[in-house]
């Protein structure tokens, strides 16, 4: 029901009223007061289909102010309502003048309710129980409204009210739609002429609401006023517990509710106490939030409700201040507004604290907003929020806000230490250096596509010291399957500092170049035109991850140059680690077992996590003094069998190709190798060697099962080959009593190494087949020099790591000495391979020296010594017996390594 209707109702109910009072005092010189009664049910039933209904007794009073009583009021409700009763009303008093009639003047001395109850019933659609139209109306489109001329034309009489009052009320506004009730209780209304004004009304009003007492007071514009179309003033103050009201202004046309425009101050010393008597609570909101002060302008231009000079203060800057200036359009229609915020907090943690974060905030916080919109778009033109040196700016809007469809919005982000915003975000890591260096983000948050989408997006953070991160480009879908699509580059000077962060000891050269195209979401990810540096090292390429319950990984990588010095573990830091384990099997090798072989379990866990599929080229890998160049090799792992095949590399001046596998998908991993080497000179392998030249061919093939490498060599099994060219040693270049154990033997077997400069090496061999862990030299080991030949035989127990080996020297005709000359006897060489010793035997009479293998004892050949001493007086060329050719063979053609006939 519109403003308009309801005004022009209870203007003529007053009106009506004073004329059936009249009409009673007439008829009631000739009707008893229970008649009336009935006249008075019928006329309202047949006006408003209502039942009225007065039990108890109408009193009516003669006189030119005649007045009529009556108690126990009821007018009933409509079917379908809450209660029976519209009204009910414990005692109604009503006294008007006569004599004002005759000059069409209505003067109501005295209106009194007394205890009346009310419900009005409200509903989305329908008028709830608010229509009284006559029964065969009821249902009917509403007659159209009245224009303003005929408004105008109903103010024929004027009213004067001398006295309103109403005490002990209760008003229910019940939502049909919503089932909800709002009780608002009327403890005294008093309705009477201003005594500075009488042309306006003065008001007094004590009531409830939300258990909220509310004191309301103040004038306002008589009857006349409306019935007339002359503009109404209204000037009132309410007070309430927490907050203090004033409302002043006028509205041209009350009737038709136009020129609307009042000034409202509403002021309060606490507005926590306002907030909880609107029913917010929250255990978390302190009890105190400080004073506020409202004032805004209130009118209806153009028809519609408008609020403008709006000015807002509330709140102290201790927890938070906002202050709003700005106005609202169509306050009940399509809701337009322009604000400009500011909020102020000197003590963020707190403010995070209410939200239920626990951060620790450090103030002030400001943030400065300046939009406008409606309930279906939002524009922010400018938006500006700071904390300590942390600024985040925004600018953008969203047509759509109901489904965030529309949504544009610039964003940027800088700060002057990135470690205030990742403690922020609750990362905390001891490692962590508290500064991290300044950082700027800039990006467009859209949803073209219904999703969520980062555009343009530019990151620069961090400081070259530790790391300098620089990210361009997109990230798609935020809040659903995350897709990424960025350039990034990472720099640092310091890389070692930032493996530490990361848990790691490696001792990295810096500095960092990492840059690559960043692309993929949800499971797969991929990282394309990598190009990397670090020290004197350097990686490029691709590589993409899928992840899942095995995740896989599949690249193409290249560099030109890899140093493993470049990020090796720091040598103290490796010491101190080595120490300090002391469980398991690893503990028992590192404690002092005296073995070679760590027994430490392989690492093969990660091997059944992950597949892998990759290729990778190498230019230079720098290990130490040495340079293998040209590596080629392609990994594949799948389901923890893990192959790299195949495997090429440059060294020593030669080539190496082969192929490795390990499988670990079963319980005992099982390794294999072949490797073949061609035309790679030996005296390159190590740094400040004194041999020079010797071309060399190298055979390895090597299989093994266990959990660690001492038990690989334990199980091993296959075959070494290494066949070695001419060359020449540097005699003066070697420390023939305190070097290798190698150059011990060679300086024991051969006397001249340390008279003459250079010893000419002719050729060399070595030949072992490993069965079972055990490594046997059948004659398999031998070297010819210009002056004398040398071979050896004997085992290598890889299980216990113990060492048997032989070797006997044999002058050679033509170098000054007989062949029967004695060189030496027979020099053994014992031990482990931890700790190898060497012992001579001037008359080679070590008849108690390990036979070479089972087969070799069985068949006659009892003692070292013996197998030796035979062999070396017997062989025409014993570095082909020791590579396994037999003298059968003499005849043919010899090969040298590289394929070289002689």
């Amino acid at each position: 029901m519109r403003v308009r209707s309801i005004v022009k109702i209870g203007a003529v109910a007053i009106a009506v009223l004073a004329v059936v009072v009249a009409g009673m005092v007439i008829a009631v010189k000739s009707v008893s007061p229970d008649r009336i009664k009935k006249m008075l049910t019928a006329q309202v039933q047949s006006a408003t289909g209502r039942a009225l209904t007065i039990a108890g007794p109408l009193e009516i009073r003669l006189g030119l102010e005649p007045s009529v009583v009556a108690s126990g009021i009821t007018l009933s409700n409509p079917p379908g309502s809450t209660r029976p009763e519209m009204v009910k009303m414990e005692r109604f008093e009503f006294e008007m003048a006569l004599r004002p009639l005759l000059n069409r003047q209505i003067v109501i001395n005295r209106l009194l309710l007394n205890a009346p109850d009310i419900v009005i019933e409200t509903e989305a659609k329908g008028p709830g129980n608010l229509d009284f139209s006559p029964p065969d109306q009821q249902g009917r489109p509403a007659p159209p409204a009245a224009t303003e001329q005929q408004e105008g034309a109903g103010a024929s009489f004027s009213v004067t009210l001398r006295e309103v009052k109403i005490s002990n009320g209760v008003i229910a506004l019940h939502d049909r739609t919503a089932k909800t009730t709002e009780t608002v209780r009327i403890h005294e209304l008093t309705l009477k002429p201003d005594t500075a004004d009488p042309a306006l009304l003065a008001l007094q009003l004590l009531t409830t609401a939300r258990e909220q007492k509310i004191d309301l007071a103040g004038t306002m514009g008589d009857i006349n006023a409306i019935l007339s179309g002359a503009p109404w003033p209204l000037k009132l103050k309410a007070a309430a517990k927490a907050i203090a009201l004033n409302v002043e202004g006028r509205i041209d046309k009350l009737a038709a509710l136009q020129g609307l425009n009042f000034k409202l101050t509403a002021q309060g010393e606490e507005l926590g106490e306002v907030l909880r008597a609107a029913g917010v609570s929250l255990p978390e909101l302190p009890q105190t939030l400080g004073p506020f002060t409202v004032t805004a302008r209130v009118d209806n231009a153009g028809g519609r409700f408008n609020l403008s000079d709006l000015d807002l203060q509330a709140g102290r800057r201790e927890l938070l201040l906002v202050e709003a200036k700005g106005g609202i359009k169509d306050l009940a229609g399509a809701l337009a507004a322009e604000l400009a915020v500011n909020l102020t907090s000197d003590n963020p943690a707190a403010l995070a604290k209410i939200g239920g974060k626990d951060m620790a905030l450090k103030g002030p916080l400001t943030v400065i907003a300046r939009m406008n919109g409606n309930p279906t778009t939002l524009n922010i033109n400018d938006f500006k929020a700071t904390l300590q040196d942390l600024e985040v700016t925004a600018q953008g809007g969203i047509a759509e806000l109901a489904t965030l469809r529309g949504l544009d919005l610039k964003l940027n982000a800088q700060g002057k230490e990135l470690g205030e915003v990742v403690r922020l975000a609750g990362v905390s890591k001891p490692e962590l250096p508290k500064t991290l260096g300044p950082f700027t983000v800039a990006a467009r948050l859209g949803n073209p596509d219904g999703r969520f989408n980062l555009a343009d997006v530019n990151v620069q953070a961090g400081r070259r010291e530790l790391l300098v991160v620089d990210a361009k480009g997109a990230i798609k879908d935020l809040t659903g399957a995350l897709g990424v699509d960025l350039t990034v580059n990472l720099t640092s000077d310091n890389p070692t500092t930032l493996a530490k962060i990361g848990g790691s000891d490696l001792a990295l050269k810096g500095p960092l170049q990492l840059a690559g195209k960043v692309s993929g979401g949800d499971t797969t990810w991929k990282v394309s035109n990598l190009k990397s540096s670090l020290g004197t090292s350097d990686l490029a390429g691709e590589v993409a991850v899928q992840l899942a319950k095995r995740t896989k990984v599949t690249g193409k990588l290249n560099a030109a140059a890899i140093n493993p010095a470049d990020f090796s573990p720091p040598q103290a830091a490796s010491a101190t680690k080595a120490t300090a384990k002391t469980k398991g099997k690893s503990s028992q090798a590192k404690k002092g077992d005296g073995r070679l072989f760590p027994a430490d379990p392989l690492p093969v866990d990660a091997l059944r996590s992950v597949d892998a599929d990759l290729a990778l080229q190498v230019g230079k890998l720098q290990l130490d003094t040495q340079q293998i160049r040209d590596v080629r090799l392609t990994l594949q792992l799948n389901g923890g069998r893990l192959a790299v095949k195949p495997l090429r590399f440059a060294l020593a001046g030669g080539t190496f190709e082969g192929e490795a596998s390990l499988n670990a998908a079963g319980k005992t991993p099982a390794l294999s190798l072949q490797l073949n080497g061609r035309r790679f000179e030996v005296g390159q392998l190590a740094a400040n060697s004194p041999i020079s030249g010797c071309k060399s061919d190298l055979n390895v093939n090597f299989k093994g099962s266990g959990d660690s490498v001492r038990s690989l060599m334990a199980s091993s099994s296959g075959e070494t080959r290494l066949s070695v060219g001419k060359g020449q040693m540097r005699n003066k270049a070697v420390d023939w009593a305190g070097g290798d154990l190698l150059f011990q033997v060679l300086g024991a077997l051969n006397p001249f190494v340390k008279s003459e400069n250079t010893t000419q090496i002719e050729c060399a061999a070595v030949r072992f087949v490993l069965r079972d862990g055990i490594a046997t030299f059948d004659k398999g080991i031998a070297m010819r020099t210009s002056q004398m030949d040398m071979v050896g035989s004997g085992t290598i127990d890889l299980r216990t790591e113990r060492l048997d080996l032989g070797f006997k020297p044999r002058p050679r005709g033509g170098v000054g000495i007989s062949v029967s000359a004695p060189l030496a006897g027979l020099v053994r060489v014992s031990g482990t391979l931890a700790k190898p010793g060497m012992g001579i035997d001037a008359l080679g009479t070590m008849k108690t020296a390990a036979s070479v293998g089972a087969g070799m004892a069985t068949g006659g050949l009892s003692t070292l010594g013996e197998m030796l001493v035979d062999k070396v007086t017997a062989d025409d060329d014993p570095c082909r017996t020791a590579l396994g050719q037999t003298q059968s063979q003499s005849g043919t053609p010899k090969t040298t390594p590289g394929g070289t006939r002689r």
